[in-house]
């Protein structure tokens, strides 16, 4: 039997982010945006080789070969921020992307607040290490993180959600404004059924690890 969470992003005035979630197989891990998950998740397996893709139910009636429905296939960074310990992957929500949702959610969602405008919330799933001596969690002190959840898999690694606030640089304001228009260019005129206010960029890291950035269309 598995472990789960799910996470998002709150105002005080009852905007929020995409709901994310993450849960475990065994020693396996996987992420996935719930309004996406029956589409692509990331799947972080205790082998080391890690990938993102769409799902086998996704592509079950296109024709699609099983095999070609990676979107991209990596291998598991080694201790890329310290000995024991490796940062595989993160999911950024600038606070801009915050929107009023009225969907229902069956399950419960750990809520992060964040109501300062010009911020964001980051969400950093960090592997450590069997015997590796964690104080609290990873980044408590140095990083000024917040404990979400912790998971000890059978392979005896422990997984660590965390999350921080902080300031968004202007790069960050810039690469969001440019995807936001690529992808506002590339839908049809004629097309008039586009409901979903949230998207997810993924992207990669320099340390090796990936990440989804929440934003919205409008």
């Amino acid at each position: 039997m598995g472990s789960e969470i799910r996470f998002g992003v709150n105002s005080e005035n009852g905007e929020q982010s995409s709901i994310f979630r993450m849960w475990t197989n065994k020693s396996d891990v996987y992420i996935s945006v719930r309004s996406l998950a029956c589409i692509a998740k990331v799947s972080l397996h205790e082998s080391g080789h890690w990938q993102y893709s769409y799902t086998s139910e996704s592509i079950s009636n296109k024709n699609v070969p099983n095999q070609s429905r990676h979107i991209e296939k990596w291998e598991r960074p080694q201790n890329n921020i310290a000995n024991g310990c490796t940062l595989a992957f993160r999911v950024v929500v600038p606070r801009s992307e915050l929107r009023q949702n009225n969907n229902t959610v069956k399950k419960a969602v750990s809520w992060v607040p964040n109501n300062k405008p010009g911020s964001l919330s980051d969400f950093i799933l960090i592997f450590t290490n069997s015997g590796v001596n964690v104080n609290g969690w990873p980044g408590k002190d140095s990083m000024d993180t917040q404990l979400l959840k912790r998971i000890l898999l059978p392979n005896k690694e422990t997984i660590w959600l965390v999350t921080r606030n902080s300031m968004i640089t202007e790069t960050e304001i810039v690469y969001l404004e440019q995807k936001r228009n690529e992808l506002i260019m590339g839908i049809p005129e004629d097309f008039n059924n586009v409901t979903e206010i949230h998207n997810s960029l993924y992207g990669i890291e320099p340390d090796g690890s990936r990440k989804f950035i929440d934003m919205v269309l409008w």
